[in-house]
């Protein structure tokens, strides 16, 4: 999706849970002003394993760490 919205040079927001997000930082780079969040809901692992199954509070933190540096 990333991809075909290349050409349109619009900005966006992207909200996620997950670090797959550093699969792509060549393409989002060529994108003006966009913002990566991502979502924490605790940093109690075990609590997280009840609450959701997304990847880890370290994954997540990790990802967050190597996006902004």
């Amino acid at each position: 999706m990333l991809e075909q919205l290349l050409p349109t040079g619009i900005s966006f927001s992207i909200s996620t849970k997950s670090d797959l997000i550093l699969r792509d930082p060549d393409l989002i780079k060529w994108f003006p002003g966009v913002y990566v969040s991502w979502s924490i809901n605790t940093l109690d692992e075990n609590f997280r394993k009840e609450m959701d199954r997304d990847v880890s509070i370290e994954r997540r933190l990790s990802a967050m760490e190597t996006r902004n540096t």
